[in-house]
């Protein structure tokens, strides 16, 4: 597990905000939506096991991919049984068929174990992470003199700060479990740590995180911002598409 998910929660005011001021829809998060490696489901069948890969993954369900040029592979309302492989261990699963369209079959889970979901915990805590960011009200936010300003919000120091001029992104901070990455326009990326002993900080009257200390970059640290970013469904195409190659290229 990420070590730093012990790191003392700076933001916890930020759930004083009342819902009637937020910009996003609670729901189960969904992890990915072209294929997660390594993950699959195997339904056991009257006719024999079928082996299909998994599309994505929440706490309450699954969906799975089917060929559109291939006949449909489950019915709607079908319990399927059979066993999901995670990284190469298995576990036991009944689902539900609650809905199909060309090429993705989504799923409930009926009966699912403890383990399993310590293991969806635990292989995809950032993918969680992402999916269930808050987006602020731009209105809320401090005014800055460079752009824009938009945040995504969330629990156990996991955030999403960037300023668009335009269409561009000119400065951005993201914090996964307290890892941090900044990158301001022209210049190289910075990297941190948030502090753990410095009281809550107000997002909507500051404008950057504070860092701990500055270290250099991991591949670790720059994959899972990027797994991060890719997560946070309401970000748009374009904005994550330019946090991402900065992370990628070490320069906003």
């Amino acid at each position: 597990m990420n070590p730093f998910k012990k790191i003392k929660q700076l933001f916890s005011g930020f759930s004083k905000i009342e819902p009637s001021e937020k910009h996003w829809v609670d729901r189960e998060p969904r992890i990915l939506s072209n294929g997660i490696e390594g993950v699959l489901f195997i339904a056991e069948t009257d006719q024999g096991k079928i082996q299909v890969h998994v599309a994505n993954v929440s706490f309450s369900g699954i969906a799975l991919i089917q060929d559109p040029l291939e006949n449909q592979l489950f019915s709607s309302g079908e319990i399927l049984r059979g066993k999901i492989i995670i990284s190469e261990k298995s576990y036991t699963v009944s689902l539900k068929v609650v809905r199909i369209d060309r090429s993705l079959i989504g799923c409930e889970f009926v009966e699912k174990s403890v383990e399993l979901e310590q293991e969806l915990k635990e292989e995809f805590d950032i993918e969680l992470a992402g999916t269930h960011m808050n987006r602020m009200r731009d209105d809320l936010l401090a005014a800055v003199p460079n752009g824009t300003p938009h945040c995504f919000n969330g629990k156990h120091d996991c955030r999403l700060y960037y300023i668009q001029d335009g269409d561009a992104v000119v400065q951005f901070d993201v914090s996964v479990f307290g890892n941090v990455i900044e990158g301001f326009q022209g210049e190289k990326l910075r990297y941190g740590n948030l502090y753990a002993d410095r009281p809550t900080h107000d997002i909507r009257k500051k404008k950057t995180l504070i860092l701990d200390t500055v270290h250099s970059s991991s591949d670790q640290i720059r994959g899972e911002a990027i797994r991060f970013i890719q997560a946070i469904e309401l970000l748009d195409k374009v904005s994550k598409e330019s946090i991402i190659r900065a992370i990628q290229t070490g320069i906003l």
